[in-house]
C-alpha cells in the first residue's frame, strides 16, 4: 500500500494527517468487511480420510513434525479496548532475511525526534530503526484520526493498531532477538488461497513448501488459474509465463530456503497434511 505522507509539527505535537493521502474511513469499512466474509473454503472435494490423518500430523509438536505449536490458533495478548488476539510467534526459520536487513537499517527520525504515540510509548531516537519509525508513523496516524473523528472512527481501528510488541514485535527490531531475522508466523485459515508462499512469497504451492527439495528456482506469479493439486497458482508453463511475472529465487530478497519443517515425515504423511490444510 503506498501513500503520500509527510509528518509536520504543530502546537499539539504533530500533525500526521494534513499531507497524508491513506482513506483511514475506506480501510475501517474494508477491515470490518474482512471480519464479516471469513476465510474462503475450499471449493473442491476433500478427502476426509485424508485430511483426518493429516490433522493428526498438523496437530504434533514441532519437534515430531507438526504445525500446531506455531501455527495452530491459541489465545495472545488483548489489545486495547478489549480486542482478542491470536498468540503468532516471532521466529527465525531460516527464511531469507533482505526484508528484516532493510527495516532494521537506521534512518534520522527529522520531525519524529523525540515522538512517541499512546500505542507506542518508546519515543524516537534522532536516530532510530526504519520499522521503530515506521510504528510511530502509523500509530500516530491512527490516532489522530480517531482523536479527529470519533464517530467514524470505531473502536476497532485502536484495536488493530499496532501496540509494543506489535509492529515492531513483528521483526523484533530493538527488543528480544534483534539481529536475528525472525518473522512473525499467521494462523493457517485460508492458507490454501494465500500462494506464493513464506514472507516473500517466494515459494508457489503448498505441495513446494513441504517438500524443500521440490521448490523451484524460478516461476512465475499472477496467473491467476488455480493449481488444485499442488494447492496454489499455476505457476509454470507457456500460459504462466506469458501472463505472470517471473520470480528468480537466486536474487537478493527472494530466497526460497528455510521453513523445512517436516522433513521427518513420509511423503505420504505430507501428502496427508496438504489434504488437511485445505479444510482450514
Amino acid at each position: 500500500m503506498f501513500a503520500t505522507f509527510a509528518p509536520e509539527k504543530a502546537w499539539y505535537g504533530i500533525d500526521y494527517l494534513t499531507v497524508n493521502s491513506a482513506n483511514f474511513p475506506g480501510l475501517l469499512a474494508l477491515d470490518e468487511l474482512m471480519r464479516k466474509i471469513g476465510p474462503p473454503q475450499w471449493p473442491w472435494t476433500v478427502n476426509n480420510t485424508l485430511a483426518d490423518q493429516g490433522e493428526a500430523v498438523f496437530n504434533r509438536p514441532t519437534a515430531s513434525g507438526g504445525c500446531v505449536d506455531c501455527h495452530g490458533i491459541k489465545p495472545g495478548t488483548t489489545r486495547p479496548i478489549d480486542e482478542k488476539t491470536w498468540a503468532t510467534p516471532v521466529i527465525n526459520v531460516g527464511t531469507d532475511t533482505h526484508e528484516y536487513d532493510i527495516l532494521a537499517r537506521m534512518a534520522q527520525t527529522g520531525v519524529l525526534k523525540g515522538v512517541s504515540t499512546l500505542a507506542d510509548s518508546t519515543p524516537l531516537k534522532p536516530e532510530d530503526a526504519a520499522i521503530n519509525i515506521l510504528g510511530i508513523a502509523l500509530t500516530g496516524s491512527i490516532e489522530q484520526f480517531c482523536l479527529e473523528h470519533p464517530i467514524d472512527c470505531s473502536s476497532q481501528a485502536l484495536e488493530s493498531s499496532p501496540t509494543e510488541g506489535g509492529l515492531k514485535g513483528m521483526f523484533k527490531v530493538g527488543g528480544p532477538g534483534a539481529g536475528t531475522g525472525a518473522y512473525e508466523s499467521r494462523v493457517l485459515e485460508g492458507i490454501w488461497a494465500a500462494a506464493p508462499y513464506l514472507h516473500n512469497g517466494s515459494v508457489p504451492t503448498l505441495r513446494a513448501l513441504l517438500f524443500p527439495e521440490e521448490r523451484p528456482a524460478e516461476f512465475y506469479r499472477a496467473y491467476d488459474v488455480y493449481d488444485w493439486v499442488n494447492v496454489g497458482f499455476v505457476s509454470s508453463g507457456a500460459d504462466a509465463a506469458r501472463e505472470g511475472v517471473r520470480f528468480d529465487t537466486r536474487l537478493k530478497g527472494n530466497g526460497n530456503g528455510g521453513h523445512v519443517y517436516g522433513r521427518q515425515l513420509t511423503r505420504e504423511q505430507r501428502e496427508d497434511l496438504i489434504e488437511f490444510l485445505k479444510t482450514l
